[in-house]
């Protein structure tokens, strides 16, 4: 089986493949950071695609540019990160346009402080996961217009029921096949699990 994630915001290639190839180890994975160019590496050739958190948002934007042979898959998915939306975001408008500012000042710590906000145990080891251009980009989609809620059958989606960036019970109505994890976060490896593909 050969897998196209479309990375997280802020999270490198190397830690999610890490999580993913622990998953399923005898699978193909390619991770691509959440850019303006990746849908361009679904090229129709993969069996599965799947987006996690800001990379699920960037797929249900425009699902038709992410084809895959067998289907979707997304961890920790939102229509709009931004509570004041009211479509499952919890992170307010106003810390996002501070993250947006604090990348220009000290993007190490920007960051690192959404690792933190995120509950993700992570740490900033070789600078930042990627280009800061594509850190500004992402943050500026995010405060953009929402995804439109998905038609019909989008594919599957697993959420954790204490995740601090995504309300599950508002969320979970958008994906009619879906899984909860119980007590679960927003970590990667905690809803790859729970992934029965």
């Amino acid at each position: 089986m050969k897998v196209l994630w479309i990375g997280g915001w802020g999270t490198s290639p190397k830690w999610g493949l890490t999580a993913a190839r622990r998953w399923r180890p005898a699978w193909k994975h390619e991770w691509i950071i959440p850019g303006p160019e990746c849908a361009v590496h679904a090229d129709g050739s993969h069996d599965w695609v799947g987006g996690y958190s800001f990379g699920a948002f960037l797929m249900l934007c425009n699902i038709d540019d992410f084809p895959a042979k067998q289907g979707h898959f997304y961890l920790a998915p939102f229509l709009d990160l931004k509570r004041e939306a009211g479509l499952g975001g919890l992170i307010a408008t106003t810390q996002l346009k501070v993250t947006r500012r604090w990348l220009e000042r000290d993007a190490s710590k920007a960051v690192s402080n959404f690792y933190k906000q995120a509950g993700l145990n992570l740490q900033l080891e070789d600078g930042l996961p990627y280009k800061l251009e594509d850190l500004i980009w992402g943050i500026e989609a995010l405060l953009g217009d929402a995804a439109p809620p998905p038609i019909g059958d989008p594919g599957f989606a697993v959420f954790g029921s204490k995740d601090p960036l995504v309300d599950s019970n508002v969320t979970k109505q958008f994906f009619p096949k879906n899984t909860v994890l119980e007590g679960e976060g927003h970590r990667l490896e905690a809803l790859c699990n729970a992934l029965n593909l």
